[in-house]
């Protein structure tokens, strides 16, 4: 199984072989959901819906409906689309 950690200690383990599959997914209760969008907006107790592995919905209040897998992501800080296989943000600043 793969892994996805957090600087607040979240782990979840995703079932690789889920990973085709058409599913919904909550990450809800963020201690901040930082965007990274242009007008840099930041969301705390947000929320991140992604389904079918794409990034639907963010905000500050939980969307209606069911998931299929919900995460409580309380005392993490979530970027969502933020890929990064290693690099320091601190080298990023100062180009």
């Amino acid at each position: 199984n793969l892994q996805f950690a957090s600087t607040g200690s979240a782990i979840v383990n995703i079932d690789p072989d889920r990973l085709d599959q058409v599913c919904s997914n909550l990450i809800e209760n963020a201690l901040r959901v930082v965007t990274m969008d242009d007008a840099g907006h930041e969301f705390e107790g947000g929320f991140v819906a992604i389904e079918d592995r794409a990034i639907t919905a963010v905000g500050s209040e939980r969307p209606a409906g069911s998931f299929d897998t919900t995460i409580d992501a309380t005392g993490c800080v979530v970027v969502p689309g933020f890929i990064n296989t290693h690099h320091h943000l601190y080298q990023t600043m100062q180009r």
